[in-house]
Parts: structure tokens; C-alpha cells; sequence
């Protein structure tokens, strides 16, 4: 089913220039170029980039949508690994084992950021474009009172206090302000109790829905009910809805496709291109259309999914 997961934290918010698109699905040529590019070039199962991809859609608001545009747009006119690699903001390999985070100059973040293929390489994430101007690198203690390399406002005093500004959560957490960027997914800050605020849509709701196509998550513990997440089903397919289940409002295919009725996680080789099942239906990749082949990859826990695997790349 769709899920409500937002793991885009880094993405850059701040100077982006593309205008937002609407994709057609899964099946959409321009994310399925994507999807095979960021699995031949950091060893991610070529189904599971593809779904990733869409999740963020379904879940993201304007903003979000707009900054996966424009990095799905780069991977896709990248002429090699090297150029996908630095559509991700890495650059030289690194040893995730020895390499430790650190601030490069007041502005940059430097991390060692483990690939699938097992490759790492130096992430460099500006603290501006993901926390707006007055956001720099600091070291700073996080929630755990962990001392890593963050990206942090201004100094604070009183932990845990926070406030709106904006469209971002700004709370006091190690001595620093940090700032949550709610417009990730469409929202805004609340105040829901007095010195407590969060992201979510100031409506009020009574319970999880659908509504015309699109899943609302509803928070009732909060002093103020709010909607505090929503998936846009149709991001999926036009097949696509949200149907109420045991865990929750969720997204499903009207029918779904016959190769996938049964086995959701259903993958095959089909020669150089993978079959694979994502949210009911049948999905082609073709891994010959960047140079590679289909190939099995092996998954923690025994698991094991099919990637996009180049000749010359790990």
C-alpha cells in the first residue's frame, strides 16, 4: 500500500528553479529513467528507486514536489555514473568505517554516505538550501546528547521550547534552534498546545479519511485536531484510490494487475529488463537503456530484489 513515510529530509529546499510536473504513474517514462539510472549507479533496487520516488509525490506538498523534480531531471540527462552521483550531491569515495561527518567551513556538512553497491562516497549537504539562510554547521549536540556535525540555527537556551516561523518548526534542542521545514509536505506550522507546535493542516478532523482520492491521517492526542499527513493516491495510477484498511486510510488499484494479484513483491528478469510488482501493479525497467543488465541484489535479512548491474561498476 502507499505509506505516509516523508524520508526527504535533506533535499534542498532553497533555490531551486524548476517548475513542478505531474507524473503519470508508475509507469511514467521520465521516473522510470530515473529509477534505472539510481540503480545502475549506487547498486538500489530499480524497483524499490521507483517506488521511493513516488512516495515522496504522494506525500509531498509543492515545495517537495519541485526539489524531486529537478534531481529527477538531473539524474535523467546525466551521461554517466559519475554525473548521477553528483546529481546527488556525492562526491569522492570515502570509508564509512573511518570517515566521520564534519563542517566544511560554516555552510557545509560532510557526511560518508554507504550506497547499496557498497560504495560510499562524500555527501555534502548546504545548510541553507535545507534550513533557509540563517542555518549553519555547527557542532551540536542532537536529542541523544550525541555530538555530531548539524545543520543548527541560533543559540537557544531553554530546551525544548519552540515556535513557529513561517512554514518551519523551530525548536531549542542541544543549545541550537533547529528548524523542521513543514512545507515538505504541504503544511504549516501549529501551535497545538501552549509552547508545543508541529507541522500538519489547521482544519480540524475527526478521524482518518478519504477524500476524493486521497488519504488524511488525523492526530486527535494533540490539544488542536489536526490533519498531520495525507497521500495522494492518484500520484500512483488513475487506478489508484484510498480505501480504508485495518491499519489505516491507504492507497489501492481498482484491480490489480493479473502478474501481480497474490504477489505484491512479485520481480522477475525478463532478459535486461526487470518485471517488478509496486502497489499492485506490473512495472517494466529496462536496464539496457543505461548500458546495463538485470541482476540480482543481495538485501539485509536475507532478502534479496533485482537491480540495474553495468558491466563496469560494482
Amino acid at each position: 500500500m502507499g505509506r505516509f513515510e516523508t524520508t526527504w529530509v535533506g533535499i534542498a529546499l532553497f533555490g531551486g528553479c524548476s517548475g513542478d510536473r505531474s507524473p503519470t504513474g508508475l509507469h511514467d517514462p521520465y521516473l522510470v529513467a530515473y529509477a534505472v539510472r539510481m540503480s545502475v549507479c549506487t547498486g538500489s533496487p530499480a524497483g524499490a528507486a521507483l517506488g521511493r520516488v513516488l512516495q515522496g509525490l504522494a506525500v509531498g506538498g509543492p515545495a517537495l514536489r519541485v526539489a524531486l523534480h529537478d534531481q529527477v531531471d538531473c539524474v535523467r540527462g546525466a551521461a554517466d555514473c559519475p554525473a548521477v552521483l553528483a546529481c546527488l550531491d556525492l562526491g569522492e569515495r570515502c570509508d564509512a568505517e573511518s570517515t566521520l561527518s564534519a563542517c566544511e567551513g560554516d555552510t557545509t556538512r560532510t557526511s560518508c554516505s554507504s550506497q547499496p553497491n557498497g560504495e560510499a562516497y562524500v555527501e555534502r549537504t548546504s545548510c541553507p538550501a535545507v534550513g533557509g539562510p540563517v542555518s549553519v554547521c555547527r557542532l551540536a549536540p542532537n536529542e541523544d546528547e550525541d555530538i555530531h556535525p548539524s545543520c543548527v540555527g541560533a543559540p537557544c537556551d531553554v530546551e525544548g521550547v519552540s515556535r513557529c516561523e513561517g512554514d518551519f518548526v523551530v525548536e531549542c534542542i542541544g543549545g541550537y534552534e533547529r528548524r523542521r521545514a513543514c512545507v515538505l509536505a504541504g503544511q504549516t506550522c501549529l501551535e497545538i498546545e501552549e509552547g508545543l507546535h508541529a507541522c500538519g493542516e489547521s482544519a480540524g478532523c475527526s478521524g482518518d479519511a478519504c477524500v476524493d482520492g486521497v488519504a488524511l491521517r488525523c492526530d486527535r492526542e494533540s490539544g488542536v485536531p489536526r490533519v498531520d499527513g495525507r497521500l495522494d493516491c492518484r500520484v500512483y495510477s488513475a487506478r489508484h484510490d484510498c480505501v480504508m484498511m485495518d491499519e489505516g486510510p491507504g492507497c489501492r488499484p481498482n484491480a490489480p494487475d493479473p502478474a501481480c494479484a497474490g504477489d505484491e513483491t512479485r520481480e522477475s528478469c525478463d532478459g535486461a529488463v526487470i518485471r517488478a510488482c509496486l502497489e499492485g501493479l506490473e512495472v517494466a525497467l529496462d536496464c539496457a537503456t543505461f548500458g546495463a543488465r538485470c541482476a540480482v541484489a543481495e538485501e539485509p535479512h536475507g532478502r534479496s530484489q533485482l537491480r540495474c548491474l553495468a558491466p563496469d561498476w560494482p
